[in-house]
């Protein structure tokens, strides 16, 4: 024991002794700053005091008046701004026919009033003379073109485009109708053409995917 106390002994002399041994300089105060305390006479104590609330100073006018707003010109500007707006729409403020907006429709340009079934021979001399009659009544005014291709710009981003193009043979497809194989069903291109999309889902359309085959003895039936 003695020779373990000579040793502790020894190690705190030279400092080697382990840190949890040594004291806690962090506790004694720094005696670097000259301590000054004041006197009680000497303080001085701040009142507490809460903020006044500043109150505004609201003066009405008697004689102050509201000069009207000019329908016209607002109709105008909101009509540049958002024509869709709901206050445009209202009876009381809506714009003068001379002012509002025109919805030009697209020009129908054909009217197929006959179907035929899959199963109908269209080489059949009824079915050619019934096409050939109808292709000879299809016309196109100039008027009708210059109004097509105003109302169609932007193309795939303009939904009147989309409407213009169903059931036609434009340039897009036209290449894909021309390489078909006899073999290949008409299916795919009849989609194309009459631009069905994934949005055509009604019940009877899911019906007739999930039981095709009945769907089509249905059909045929008919």
């Amino acid at each position: 024991m003695l020779y373990g106390l000579v040793d502790l002994a020894e190690k705190k002399k030279d400092g080697l002794d382990s840190s949890t041994s040594s004291e806690c300089w962090w506790i004694k105060p720094s005696r670097k700053r000259i301590l000054s305390p004041r006197r009680s006479q000497d303080l001085t104590f701040k009142n507490d005091t809460k903020p006044q609330p500043v109150k505004e100073n609201i003066k009405v006018k008697s004689g102050q008046t509201v000069k009207p707003v000019n329908i016209l010109n607002f109709s105008e500007i909101l009509m540049s701004v958002n024509k869709h707006s709901a206050w445009l729409y209202t009876y009381k403020f809506s714009l003068p026919k001379s002012t509002q907006e025109t919805i030009i429709e697209i020009p129908k340009l054909h009217n197929v009033d006959f179907m035929f079934k899959d199963s109908e021979d269209l080489s059949d001399q009824s079915c050619v003379s019934k096409f050939t009659s109808y292709f000879s009544t299809l016309s196109v005014s100039e008027a009708e073109c210059e109004t097509i291709k105003s109302e169609t710009k932007g193309q795939s981003n303009n939904s009147s485009w989309h409407m213009a193009r169903k059931g036609r043979l434009t340039t897009s497809n036209f290449g894909v109708v021309c390489k078909r194989k006899p073999g290949m069903p008409p299916e795919n291109l009849v989609k194309v053409l009459m631009n069905y999309t994934d949005q055509f889902d009604g019940p009877s359309v899911c019906w007739g995917r999930s039981h095709e085959h009945a769907a089509l003895r249905i059909y045929e039936d008919n």
